[in-house]
């Protein structure tokens, strides 16, 4: 079904086709979209041009057969635009096909995130890509243009897209720049703009470095799957750019350390060091605790054993 068109994001309309001119939003299978689903741009008609000069492989994967033709020879024309029809009749651009990005399973428009990002007061212009921060470890980055004197925190940004975005799509790391670069078109320059530095972003928790062999061990498997330099006993471990993905792996991490089990959900509801280090010592009480019990409770078994065995001997 389609979205409710109250919670669609606002972007400018490309207008009605033209005459001679039909223009078909498709889904992945090529079948028609309804209104407000986002497809693919297809382009059919007289204006349609007959190729690529000089380039039949890139001809014959853009001009494809038309199904929705009447001409035997008819033919539609792949844009790669995604787009949707609106209400009045009007086509909308969302963004390319090809900017697609797919993170942790999830198909993500860069777009969406970038408009949700400029509704922010503090940010003129933003711009929202994949990086590779490792084998397979593909992250959402954030590079916005904003006043240095009142650049937003971190920890202000991620707050102000949860409540606008659902939590995959909220990037791992934010860049600063008083500037976005551009290329010679007046596009965005992937190629320079600067990778995440890996020292701690700021948040709105000062620093306290982590205290204790088990907080110093946590620490370094965050900084290890993060990708960061240090970071701090009191720090959000979502705030730093984890994900529930890197929660299981420090689950699997702690079990290996400590040698016992421990509750996976606990990890998401004491996401600091310190919060979590107290839970896990707290755990390691209790099961100590238990134990001793276990050993008390058979002693005193095994010693009214005993006294029962003299009392028989001595009838």
């Amino acid at each position: 079904m389609p979205d409710d068109p109250a919670t669609w994001v606002v972007r400018p309309a490309v207008g009605k086709p033209i005459d001679n001119t039909q223009m078909y939003i498709l889904d992945r299978s090529g079948q028609p979209v309804p209104i407000g689903v986002i497809g693919e741009l297809h382009i059919g008609g007289a204006c349609l041009a007959r190729g690529y000069l000089g380039r039949e492989e890139l001809t014959s994967e853009k001009f494809i057969p038309n199904p929705f033709s009447q001409r035997y020879s008819g033919r539609m024309y792949r844009t790669g635009d995604q787009a949707r029809w609106l209400q009045n009749g009007d086509i909308e651009f969302v963004g390319r096909v090809d900017h697609q990005i797919k993170i942790r399973g999830y198909r993500v428009e860069p777009n969406d995130v970038e408009t949700a990002l400029e509704k922010h007061e503090q940010v003129r212009e933003a711009f929202v890509m994949a990086r590779e921060f490792g084998p397979g470890d593909k992250r959402l980055v954030a590079y916005l243009g904003t006043d240095p004197a009142q650049a937003p925190g971190v920890s202000e940004l991620r707050a102000f897209l949860a409540t606008k975005l659902p939590e995959y799509m909220i990037p791992s790391a934010f860049v600063l720049l008083e500037k976005l670069p551009l290329n010679a078109n007046g596009k965005v320059d992937r190629k320079a703009l600067p990778a995440p530095d890996s020292a701690r972003p700021e948040l709105a928790t000062a620093f306290i470095a982590p205290q204790g062999e088990l907080e110093e061990f946590i620490g370094a498997q965050w900084c290890d799957l993060l990708r960061l330099n240090r970071v701090g006993s009191r720090d959000n471990f979502f705030d730093l750019g984890g994900n529930s993905v890197m929660i299981v792996q420090i689950h699997h991490r702690l079990k290996q350390h400590l040698q016992r089990d421990i509750p996976l959900i606990a990890l998401f509801q004491y996401p600091t060091i310190d919060t979590l280090a107290q839970f896990l010592g707290a755990q390691d009480t209790r099961a100590t605790a238990r134990q001793q019990s276990v050993v008390d409770r058979a002693t005193r078994q095994r010693a009214a054993l005993a006294q029962r065995r003299a009392v028989t001997t001595q009838r």
